[in-house]
This record gives structure tokens, sequence and C-alpha cells, in this order.
């Protein structure tokens, strides 16, 4: 993706909470820079396993 916005961070984290639940790991594949610098100002990335 080469945009998020707030309502998009929502449905990653909405993802990311129904997935550990059920004993998954969610994973962003080569996410682009912009996207990488907002998980980080949003302490997201702490949370979401990034792979280059």
């Amino acid at each position: 993706m080469s945009f998020c916005d707030p309502s998009g961070l929502a449905v990653l984290i909405g993802i990311q909470y129904r997935a550990r639940a059920q004993g998954i790991t969610l994973a962003l594949a080569n996410p682009r820079p912009y996207t990488s610098h907002v998980l980080r100002i949003t302490g997201l990335d702490r949370g979401l396993q990034m792979m280059a």
C-alpha cells in the first residue's frame, strides 16, 4: 500500500487482533517507506511483523 490513513491503521489493528486470537501471526511483506514510517511513529511496528 502506498498510503495509510487512520482508518487503514484501524483495519490493520483489527486484523492483527483477530489473527492473534486464532494463533496466526500477521506480517507485512516489504512495506513501503511511508507505511513503515507511519507504523513506527504510531508504535504499531512493535506489534506487526515486517518482512523486507
